[in-house]
């Protein structure tokens, strides 16, 4: 390929792949963190205000008695709130599940994207290495295939167990290493056996 083939493909790789991320974000919409938790924080202040003097040795037992709900939110991957008494003491109320939620649904969400985006992904490498003739465009879907195979792996990635990751890059590998090596053979043999030239009739 010349200069002007390359950046032809090359944009061709890069639109492809922003094509794909924004036609799941318009069909499929991502999560929104502030549909699953409001604003407000729910940190456990260490100081209570001078309107409510603090007790140590009343807040110290108080604390003490937090610790077993505290853990078990915790371990639910739940977030503690707390209300302030009249002693300024904190004292364990609910255990807020919205970050749990939040985390669960887009992990689904994550893994919807990887299916999807390797789908496309190896469909588009394919049919840019196999069906089409032109070979920048070929090319520019090839690479925008590969493109759109790396970006569902990122957004999956830290939720597949090692045993995923080397079945995702061994079975991606294997593509490839197949389609280039059938691309190449027929490269070879066109190469080889040429098209004879049809040749102008005489009148």
């Amino acid at each position: 390929m010349n200069l002007k083939e390359r950046i032809l493909a090359i944009a061709i790789a890069i639109l492809f792949v922003i094509f794909v991320h924004y036609g799941i974000q318009t069909f499929y919409h991502e999560p929104d963190y502030s549909d699953y938790c409001n604003s407000t924080l729910y940190s456990k202040p260490y100081y209570a205000d001078n309107a409510r003097p603090y007790n140590y040795t009343l807040c110290q037992s108080i604390e003490k008695a937090n610790q077993p709900v505290e853990m078990q939110c915790n371990n639910a991957q739940g977030m503690m709130q707390y209300e302030t008494d009249g002693n300024g003491c904190q004292v364990a109320t609910t255990c807020d599940y919205c970050n749990r939620d939040y985390n669960q649904h887009t992990e689904k969400y994550n893994r919807v994207v990887f299916i999807i985006s390797g789908i496309i992904g190896i469909l588009a490498i394919v049919i840019g290495a196999i069906i089409l003739s032109l070979e920048s465009v070929g090319s520019g879907i090839m690479g925008g295939g590969v493109l759109t195979l790396i970006y569902g792996t990122l957004r999956y990635w830290g939720n597949l167990a090692d045993v995923g990751r080397f079945i995702v890059i061994g079975l991606a590998l294997a593509i490839l290493i197949w389609l280039g090596y059938k691309k190449l053979h027929s490269l070879e043999n066109a190469a080889k056996n040429p098209k004879p030239k049809k040749s102008g009739r005489k009148r």
